[in-house]
């Protein structure tokens, strides 16, 4: 039994040397770039949007303002700080610059503002505040600079001169640092797409499938049969080219089936069941006139004010309150920044105690569901495998089906992604196989890319013997 085997592992090997070989070199020095584009990437001064004191008179004197300039419907409605002061956001058309209201006096703002606001953002995130805009344009496609991976659209592409020249990616309505490039790192990126993805074969998709599955295949016919030679073949070899071949093989074939099994998947299930969903535009809310009585707001200072529209088509004003205990806590370090949402009906002024996020959430999520049962509700507070840092919102409810798992932003009722249980499985294996994401809580993610990188460049330089030893025969 033994005998046949070795045969079998060493004709699939030298048959696989080639193809194999190839897909190792490119696969593994396209894949090197990934970390090295992280680590030299440029990196925003802060994560942090900027925020300001509201006080709770600031809800009537909103309503007050929306009324006296005629805002009959709107699709979002909001306070934001930006560069004029607090402010009124409105969003009619996503897909189009938002109106501001000035809070301090009732005007409302040129129609410049959005454009001023993604500016202003830029400088806040970049550090750059004296740096000239030398593009400024809305983006609503991705492409090289702005691959898909960065989910939000449209945003607006803000290029301030600088060294280097620095291009920065904002949406307005999270007030959200999108992405932000160099040309480095665009050129890095477009490498990284055209030998790591073949994204430049995307218009041939079966072509694509066809080719990068033949070379994945390879290399994994090559790591299967060269562990069958190691463990058939157990005399020391007289050339001192092979037996280093064989001890680095020994090393290595477990990160290459990890990457190359992983890859495949991945490649299989994002080309056959591509999840790129169209974004759900949120309903019009007719708004409402001034309650006639006070509004019944907290005495505490507030974060944030959102108007949102609840069950029976009620509006509601969602308050945000930051935590006593940790005023200034980061938004994505997973823990509480604010205190639980407080709601006033926008119709009456009172306050709703009986509606919290969790009901509002699941409202939205019934809307969506065509209420399905709801087999468990989670409000998250970090970045997992499952809801990465490309969705850019924290926190968010994470609401389970027995098909799927949708993810909810309370403040706006925003399904920001839907993730059915093919999609789950493919991301666990992805993140843990492929991007080693398991490493990251005990060694970090500079370490993590350094050990990448080393199996890396062992399995070029062992291709390389490879290669050697097949000129050889």
């Amino acid at each position: 039994m033994r005998q046949p085997l070795k045969l079998i592992s060493l004709r699939w090997h030298r048959w696989l040397g080639w193809t194999g070989g190839i897909a190792l070199l490119v696969f593994a020095l396209s894949g090197i770039t990934h970390p090295i584009m992280t680590w030299t990437s440029p990196r925003p001064v802060t994560y942090r949007a900027p925020t300001a004191p509201i006080s709770g008179s600031a809800v009537t004197q909103m309503a007050h303002h929306l009324n006296q300039q005629g805002v009959a419907k709107a699709r979002r409605v909001k306070l934001v700080p930006t560069h004029a002061g607090l402010a009124i956001q409105i969003t009619h058309d996503p897909l189009q610059p938002r109106t501001y209201i000035d809070m301090a006096t009732g005007h409302q703002l040129p129609p410049t503002t959005d454009a001023d606001y993604a500016v202003w953002l830029a400088r806040h995130y970049t550090g750059l505040a004296n740096a000239p805009v030398t593009d400024l344009s809305i983006q609503t496609h991705f492409d090289s600079a702005y691959p898909w991976v960065n989910r939000l659209l449209p945003v607006y592409r803000i290029t301030l001169d600088h060294t280097p020249k620095t291009t920065v990616f904002i949406d307005t309505e999270l007030g959200a640092l999108a992405s932000i490039t160099t040309p480095w790192k665009t050129r890095l990126q477009g490498l990284f797409r055209a030998l790591h993805t073949w994204q430049w074969l995307d218009r041939f998709n079966h072509t694509r499938l066809l080719l990068m599955s033949g070379l994945l295949l390879s290399l994994i016919g090559l790591s299967l049969s060269g562990i069958g030679l190691i463990v058939f073949i157990r005399r020391p070899h007289t050339s001192r080219r092979r037996r280093i071949h064989r001890s680095l093989s020994i090393l290595i074939w477990i990160p290459l089936l990890m990457f190359s099994s992983s890859g495949f998947y991945h490649l299989l299930h994002h080309g056959l069941f591509p999840s790129i969903p169209e974004p759900i535009v949120a309903d019009w809310m007719a708004i409402p006139p001034v309650p006639a009585g006070p509004m019944h707001t907290p005495k505490s200072l507030l974060t944030s004010v959102t108007l949102v529209q609840g069950p029976g088509n009620t509006l509601l004003y969602r308050l945000d309150r930051p935590s006593p205990s940790r005023p200034n806590a980061h938004p994505f370090d997973g823990q509480p920044t604010h205190q639980p949402a407080w709601y006033i009906n926008a119709h009456q002024g009172n306050h709703e105690p009986s509606i919290t996020d969790s009901t509002l959430v699941e409202f939205y999520a019934n809307r969506y569901m065509n209420h399905a049962p709801i087999l468990d509700t989670q409000r998250l507070t970090r970045f997992s495998a499952l809801y990465d840092f490309r969705n850019k919102r924290l926190p968010v409810f994470q609401l389970t089906y027995a098909d799927r798992h949708i993810f909810i932003d309370p403040k706006t009722g925003t399904l920001v992604e839907q993730l059915y249980q093919a999609d789950r499985y493919e991301r666990l294996s992805f993140s843990t196989l492929h991007k080693w994401n398991f490493l990251t809580p005990w060694t970090g993610r500079s370490i993590r890319d350094t050990l990448m990188i080393s199996f890396l460049l062992i399995s070029i330089f062992s291709a390389g013997i490879g290669f050697w030893l097949l000129l050889k025969r």
